[in-house]
């Protein structure tokens, strides 16, 4: 079975940061077949996939969403390389998560992904404000049947901050309770770290074995990822 997963939310909830920890994990662990889509040249994926090794997975830049040709782009990007068994990780920017589920819901598309047994999982992260959890909800109402898997990341909170908007709000239990939707945590990483492997525009693969991070900086990458690992893998993404 291929994948389709896809980031959603509103931004400043860690979706690019975790779709590199979901990529690492997809090629560089798992050794499966993956294509990244992003739809920002400066995207995080981009960035550190965008090399011409061809063991590299492809990365596909997104048209602008009002663009003629960005349906064509989702059939040819998204649904056919995963309906040929390669995994699709999505990391969609603002708005462009909604338009692909209503292109889905549209073109009817669900029927073509079962007869090829692709699985498609949308990843909702939530960040301290109210908005995400709405946008979630509504992710899961007009989807009902498609499934989406809800995330806090540790790692989205400012000083200060807790998740006890989201938590607390009725729309929260719904969304839990009602309509079944799984919930998960997911741990902080170093951004000191962060910014070096940014800078040297490394996968984590690279980081890890890479002079520029020392030995208890590369150790404690290590552990955040596989925390995550741990955490994707309960949650039936990996």
């Amino acid at each position: 079975m291929s994948k389709i997963i896809v980031t959603c939310g509103k931004g400043g909830g860690g979706k690019s940061l975790k779709s590199r920890v979901l990529a690492h994990e997809i090629r560089d662990v798992a050794r499966r077949a993956v294509f990244l889509c992003d739809t920002d040249p400066q995207g995080s994926l981009f960035m550190v996939y965008r090399g011409d090794d061809e063991s590299a997975p492809a990365v596909s830049l997104a048209p602008d969403f009002l663009d003629p040709s960005f349906s064509r782009w989702l059939d040819t990007a998204v649904i056919t390389p995963a309906c040929r068994g390669a995994d699709v990780l999505c990391d969609f920017g603002a708005n462009i998560d909604q338009v692909f589920i209503k292109w889905l819901r549209e073109r009817k598309v669900s029927s073509l992904l079962k007869k090829h047994n692709v699985e498609v999982i949308f990843l909702g992260f939530f960040t301290s404000k109210v908005e995400s959890l709405l946008l979630i909800h509504g992710f899961k109402s007009a989807m009902p049947a498609e499934q989406i898997v809800g995330f806090f990341n540790l790692g989205s909170l400012k000083h200060g901050e807790t998740f006890d908007n989201i938590t607390r709000h009725p729309y929260f239990s719904e969304l839990v309770e009602t309509m079944k939707t799984p919930v998960f945590t997911l741990p902080a990483a170093n951004h000191a770290t962060i910014e070096i492997i940014d800078g040297g525009e490394m996968t984590f693969a690279e980081a890890l074995v890479s002079d520029q991070l020392g030995m208890v900086e590369a150790h404690e990458l290590g552990e955040y990822l596989s925390e995550c690992r741990d955490v994707f893998t309960r949650a039936g993404v990996l």
